[in-house]
């Protein structure tokens, strides 16, 4: 392979442990793909996320493979860039995302190069050295995000994600697509691990910038829902009024994933007015010793009034609800479900997960400062956050135990807590 200019192809790994692979576009790959065809280099994509067989993907031939994910897509990127050497002989293999979390457990053999943090401006670099490249790279914060080019959608070939709503719902047929207005976050909990990629420093993009790429996808797609991926949408009050002001009348739904504060229920209805339809609640727990080992900053009132005044503005509510984390008692599931019971005509589904020690959090970085003690060993593969997957109800293990609580104690509570969100009918299986 001895072209002036190298062609990359960008990859997204199997989601075997996902029940519904394909309904969110990989937004991170997208912008970088930009970035590398703003700078003249031709690009591929491959979106593997639902193949059950790496081996039969068929994958265009290139001299720079780019491979992105999560620890949870460990093994299975490991084995894409297995196989990429050995179907193209001389490509070099980078990877890059969250997973670089992960840098002490990825197996080098197959992975010529790390990325370490945002990637545009990396890529090019990359792209530029090659066939030089370095074993790793590391990004300093892009500061000016309305300077990067919006994602190249294009590369998907048209088909830019299903349905993001709980449910299935569809508002305007059956595609959607994920846009960013931001990227970070100034908060601190202590099972999240942006904090570790981020620095806790949150940048925005203009309203501007954002209004340009959403109507880019109604212009080009014909697509009119979206998810917003920020960590928080609703952090900065002038960043969302900005934004909802010039959202404001357009024929979209929109979702987002916010924190429980604010909560007023003035900022709900501005944001309803501006096409939200659907807001997810980082609740994670009813009850306020686990909100307080979690460092949320948010009591279990904040929780209750967030749910309460999202449904009285007209917004769907989905609640995220974490089990098995640090501050847990043997009263935890009882207080959830009191919770609960308090606004169980104010929410319309809920995802229940398991508490995974994910690295770059706190929690896997120092269990026993935040209260708890590992039940070794951590086995990556074992790592499953999800109550539901492709072939049902995922089976859950313990990977912390809190102060005074038993391994049997601890599965006993997730079985309850489990029931319970089964019987009221809202459990949220995608």
């Amino acid at each position: 392979m001895n072209r002036e200019i190298p062609r990359l192809c960008l990859i997204n790994p199997p989601h075997s442990y996902l029940k519904n692979p394909d309904a969110q576009a990989p937004l991170g790959l997208l912008y970088v793909g930009a970035a590398a065809e703003q700078a003249g280099f031709p690009v591929f994509f491959r979106n593997l996320s639902s193949i059950q067989n790496i081996h039969e993907a068929e994958i265009p031939t290139a001299e720079v493979y780019g491979v992105t994910g999560t620890v949870l897509d460990l093994p299975r990127v490991e084995e894409v860039c297995k196989i990429l050497h050995e179907r193209f002989s001389g490509c070099k293999t980078i990877v890059g995302g969250p997973i670089t979390l992960s840098k002490t457990k990825i197996n080098r053999r197959h992975v010529d190069s790390l990325i370490f943090g945002e990637g545009e401006e990396i890529i090019v670099k990359l792209l530029n050295e090659w066939p030089f490249i370095q074993p790793s790279y590391a990004a300093s914060r892009i500061q000016d995000l309305d300077s990067l080019p919006l994602p190249a959608r294009h590369l998907l070939a048209g088909k830019l994600g299903g349905s993001v709503f709980a449910g299935g719902k569809q508002y305007f047929g059956e595609q959607s697509t994920v846009i960013s207005t931001s990227r970070g976050c100034p908060c601190a909990c202590t099972f999240c691990a942006s904090p570790s990629i981020w620095g806790r420093k949150i940048i925005y993009r203009s309203a501007e910038s954002v209004i340009a790429e959403m109507q880019q996808v109604i212009r080009e797609y014909g697509v009119r829902q979206f998810r917003f991926s920020d960590d928080n949408l609703t952090c900065d009050a002038k960043a969302l009024k900005a934004l909802c002001t010039f959202l404001e009348g357009q024929e979209i739904a929109w979702r987002a994933s916010i924190r429980v504060l604010p909560n007023k229920i003035e900022m709900f209805e501005m944001m309803k007015r501006a096409g939200c339809v659907e807001v997810c609640f980082g609740i994670e727990s009813g009850d306020p010793d686990v909100l307080r080992a979690l460092q949320k900053g948010a009591s279990v009132n904040d929780n209750r009034t967030a749910i309460v005044n999202a449904k009285k503005a007209g917004l769907a509510v989905r609640i995220l609800f974490m089990i098995g984390t640090p501050g847990q008692t043997k009263q935890t599931v009882q207080r959830n479900i009191d919770f609960f019971e308090s606004v169980k005509e104010h929410y319309d589904s809920i995802a229940l997960t398991n508490f995974t020690p994910l690295p770059g959090c706190a929690i896997a970085e120092n269990p026993a400062e935040h209260g708890c003690v590992p039940c070794d060993p951590w086995n990556l593969s074992d790592f499953n956050l999800c109550l539901y997957g492709p072939e049902g109800m995922n089976q859950w293990r313990n990977f912390i135990l809190p102060e005074g609580m038993t391994n049997e104690e601890m599965t006993a509570a997730k079985k309850a807590m489990i029931r319970y969100v089964i019987l009221t009918g809202k459990s949220n299986e995608g």
